[in-house]
């Protein structure tokens, strides 16, 4: 009884030690738990309690006799701990300028300064030193030092960061998330936003034209100006249409008048201010360039109108209005090409004055030579150039001629309304009134032939090759150049007003210059008539803008029928070789 007492508690034991050894691989394998290397406590101690043979067997269990196992470190790797956020890798773009248009930083992307003139400012990077911008608004949704809008406002979003001043003249300054700025100043806030306006500006230094297809206030402008012109059209149609018929009929008069008015204008109006008393008709001046510009441009346009619609029929160019709607739409395409639609509107502004004041001064040629006509005043007397002598032919006395044919009698221009009407009331006193036939006295004309030396007509002599007159301004140039070095007075002086001034005086004193002289060259009008001073001023001013066209004006001589280059065009002049026995001096 007492062995059986005594084996009891040692069953219990061992029992409960092969179940803590059953239990610990299953603890081992379960997913959730983490911790492999803590020991289960209930195992270790009964492990550490010697095993006492059984009764009927006299042996100990295996279980018991035999050591645990020691466990294998885990194969898995331990979960990682999220990683820090790393910084961006900035794009430095430097000083970002921008003339006409606006700028944007991306959120990658810094810059030291950023300046915008005539255009917007969107920030989304970080800009380290200030962001300007006239004219335009700024938008930031990042970080910036300083922030200066003048005529624009200034958006502040959520992740924007100024550290330092935020100036607004002429804007507001919006910040819904009350954002932290450093020192907010807004200096007049209730002034009009100029920025489209400078962003216009802009447009046009940079690309020179007038109208640009992103800016739409313009096209208002110029839609307004279209329906003064179509008004004017409308109301002053003989007058526009003479306009227009000026330039068809007379371009290069035309032209030359455009021209010297381009200095006349700031002339009269300095000659005006240094009178004092001139002061007063600024005003007026003003008024009447400012007509005469916006006349001149209905013209210009109703000029490009029937030249476009003349070759398909002559009646729809009578209609002034309808060729300003034409005119418009070729002006308007011009326009908007860049580098070359300011340099249309500057042309067709000067050259629309010029047609008006051509038209004005052609109308009234017209009232006094029809005036002179009404009044039965004797014409001129008619210069003719012979070699370098002027010779003054008087005018032909009329003859009044007899119903029956007899012989003209000479009589005086003042007594022909008289004789007329007399002959017209009786003719039968006009007939009886006519002297004998008597015989024909020898001709004057071929003594006056005899005594004067023929006349050079210059229009019908050759023409100078190009090579020929690029050796005379290369001579020309080289001496104005000597003379300019070893004057003083001219040595002080721009060279192209110095050469200017010497080809407008040899050109108007003898019709060439020196280099002409060498060559037997000689400057004439096509016209006959000798160079005054207009053309000697038009042809060097001209001159000068075909050397600025890079040469384009001289060389149209090598491809032009006459030979003329651009100032001989404008001029009305052409350049030929005289002969031999022909004085130059």
């Amino acid at each position: 009884m007492k062995t059986r007492s005594t084996f009891l508690p040692l069953a219990f034991g061992a029992w409960l030690a092969c179940a803590a050894a059953l239990a610990l691989p299953a603890q081992d394998a379960a997913p959730e738990n983490n911790d492999a290397a803590a020991p289960a406590a209930p195992a270790a101690v009964e492990s550490a309690v010697p095993a006492e043979p059984t009764a009927e067997t006299g042996t100990t269990p295996a279980s018991m006799a035999e050591p645990l196992p020691e466990k294998a470190p885990s194969a898995e790797p331990a979960p990682s701990s999220p990683a820090a956020p790393t910084a961006p890798e900035w794009i430095d773009r430097g000083e970002v300028v921008s003339i006409g248009g606006g700028a944007y930083l991306r959120e990658n992307e810094r810059a030291s300064k950023v300046v915008a003139i005539g255009g917007s400012v969107e920030i989304r990077g970080r800009v380290d030193g200030e962001v300007v911008a006239i004219g335009g608004h700024v938008t930031l949704d990042g970080r910036a030092h300083e922030v200066v809008a003048i005529f624009g406002g200034v958006t502040l979003g959520p992740k924007a960061s100024v550290s330092g001043e935020l100036v607004s003249v002429g804007g507001r300054v919006e910040n819904p998330h009350h954002v932290p700025v450093g020192n907010q100043v807004a200096v007049a806030p209730f002034l009009p936003r100029i920025g489209p306006m400078l962003q216009w500006g802009g447009d046009v230094v940079t690309h020179s034209r007038v109208l640009s297809p992103s800016l739409r206030w313009p096209w208002y402008l110029f839609g307004g100006g279209v329906l003064l012109s179509l008004f004017l059209a409308v109301v002053f149609g003989r007058g526009v249409n003479a306009c227009a018929r000026v330039l068809e009929e007379r371009p290069g008069s035309t032209l030359t008048t455009a021209i010297v008015l381009l200095p006349a204008a700031p002339f009269l109006t300095l000659l005006l201010i240094l009178t004092g008393v001139g002061v007063l008709l600024l005003p007026l001046l003003a008024m009447v360039l400012v007509g005469g510009m916006i006349f001149g441009k209905t013209a210009v346009l109703v000029f490009l109108g029937r030249s476009l619609v003349r070759p398909f029929g002559g009646e729809l160019i009578r209609h002034a209005w309808l060729m300003v709607l034409i005119g418009a739409v070729v002006m308007a395409v011009l326009y908007c090409v860049p580098m070359l639609g300011l340099l249309v509107w500057t042309l067709a502004t000067w050259i629309g004055l010029g047609m008006v004041v051509a038209a004005v001064l052609g109308n009234r040629r017209q009232e006094r030579a029809a005036t002179a006509a009404a009044t039965g005043s004797p014409a001129a007397p008619v210069a003719v150039r012979a070699g370098t002598e002027d010779v003054t032919v008087a005018p032909v006395a009329s003859a009044a001629v007899s119903r029956e044919g007899a012989m003209p009698k000479t009589v005086s221009p003042a007594a022909v309304p008289e004789s007329s009407a007399g002959a017209a009331a009786a003719p039968e006193t006009a007939g009886a009134a006519v002297p004998p036939v008597m015989p024909a006295p020898e001709p004057v004309a071929s003594r006056l032939v005899a005594a004067v030396p023929p006349v050079l007509v210059g229009a019908t002599l050759p023409r100078a090759e190009f090579g020929v007159r690029l050796a005379a301004l290369v001579i020309d140039l080289v001496l104005v150049a000597v003379a300019s070095g070893v004057t003083v007075v001219l040595s002080v002086l721009p060279f192209p007003l110095v050469f200017g001034g010497y080809m407008f005086a040899l050109w108007l004193w003898r019709g060439t210059t020196v280099g002409g002289i060498v060559f037997n060259l000689k400057v004439v009008r096509l016209d006959g008539r000798p160079i005054d001073a207009a053309t000697a001023m038009v042809r060097t001013l001209v001159a000068f803008l075909s050397v600025c066209a890079v040469g384009l004006g001289f060389l149209w001589c090598l491809w032009d029928d006459e030979r003329q280059t651009w100032h001989d065009k404008v001029a009305g002049t052409v350049v030929v070789r005289l002969p031999k026995a022909a004085p130059l001096v």
